[in-house]
């Protein structure tokens, strides 16, 4: 039944909100609801991944990063679903196009927020962490760096869950051979997690682990 349906899907299209039914790529966009058919597109490539439909998830998928190319040109959907397709190609070892997707994200941000919003903090990490399980450590430097110094303006430069980051963009400056500001950030780390400990223990350890 599961897969009867979702072949229906990819045969038909998506079915709007009034069941209406829309071709691939030709769903309407609408100011109240129009990142619903862009989830429409994740969920149903996600599902057809799992199931084993490569042919049907690609073109699922693909759907999806057509449609946040126009959503960016036309409203700001949060990063959560930004995050859900960038997830949805990591999971299948498309690098380049979950790349893709938190680059598309990223200029949109760009051009409508402000430089301490947490929505561009969320997807500047993202990128940094996709690049860092790659093993691109300087392309995820300076993303790292600019989450950190958004987060700093937006928590007074006092957050758990920057401890965890600064280790790890340490380890960058370590591995680029960086050892002087390794130590230094290594330091304001240490600071950091005495000055959160202080505050509240409890709540340090579970954002910090």
């Amino acid at each position: 039944m599961a897969d009867l349906l979702l072949a229906t899907y990819t045969v038909c299209g998506v079915v709007g909100p009034d069941k209406r039914v829309f071709p691939l790529g030709s769903a309407p966009i609408m100011q109240t609801s129009s990142d619903m058919f862009w989830t429409t597109y994740v969920d149903l490539g996600a599902n057809a991944q799992k199931l084993g439909h490569t042919e049907i998830a690609d073109k699922m998928l693909g759907a999806a990063l057509e449609e946040s190319r126009r959503l960016g040109h036309l409203n700001m959907p949060p990063p959560a679903v930004f995050n859900k397709l960038a997830a949805a190609f990591y999971q299948k070892n498309d690098f380049k196009k979950a790349e893709a997707v938190y680059k598309s994200a990223l200029a949109t941000y760009e051009k409508r927020l402000t430089e301490d919003h947490p929505h561009l903090s969320n997807i500047l990490l993202n990128l940094a962490e996709l690049y860092f399980s790659q093993g691109k450590y300087a392309m995820a430097e300076p993303l790292f760096e600019r989450s950190l110094i958004v987060d700093e303006r937006r928590y007074k430069g006092l957050h758990p869950h920057m401890y965890r980051r600064m280790l790890k963009l340490s380890w960058i400056y370590c591995t680029l051979n960086k050892h002087s500001d390794a130590y230094a950030l290594l330091k304001r780390a240490q600071e950091l997690k005495e000055s959160c400990e202080q505050l509240n223990p409890e709540a340090f350890l579970a954002a910090a682990c």
